[in-house]
C-alpha cells in the first residue's frame, strides 16, 4: 500500500523482525523508503529498464542524511531519466 511519504511517517516506520521492508510514496512511482532488521532506513527508486523490462533497485541514499524532499526530488530526475531510455544503474 502506498502512502505519502513524509519526515514523520520516516520516524514511525516500525523496524522488520528480519530482512526489510519498503514502503511505496503515493505521489512518485517507484519512489520509497526501505528499513532493515538493523533499523537502517534508505530511500530507493525501482524502475523498469525499456526494451527488456527488467526491474531494477537504486538506492538514493541514507535517512537522514537525505532529507524526504531531497530523495523525492533525486527520485523524479531518475525517473526522467528512465522515460529517455536511460538505466540510472548501469552508467
Amino acid at each position: 500500500m502506498a502512502q505519502k511519504i513524509t519526515d514523520t511517517l520516516v520516524k514511525k516506520l516500525e523496524t522488520p523482525s528480519k530482512g526489510n521492508r519498503i514502503t511505496y510514496d503515493e505521489d512518485v512511482k517507484g519512489f520509497g523508503v526501505r528499513i532493515t532488521a538493523a533499523g537502517a532506513k534508505s530511500f530507493v527508486y525501482n524502475y523498469r529498464i525499456k526494451g527488456n523490462g527488467r526491474e531494477r533497485r537504486k538506492t538514493i541514499g541514507t535517512y537522514p542524511a537525505w532529507s524526504v524532499a531531497a530523495a523525492r526530488d533525486e527520485a523524479k530526475d531518475l525517473a526522467r531519466e528512465v522515460d529517455r531510455g536511460g538505466d540510472p544503474m548501469g552508467e
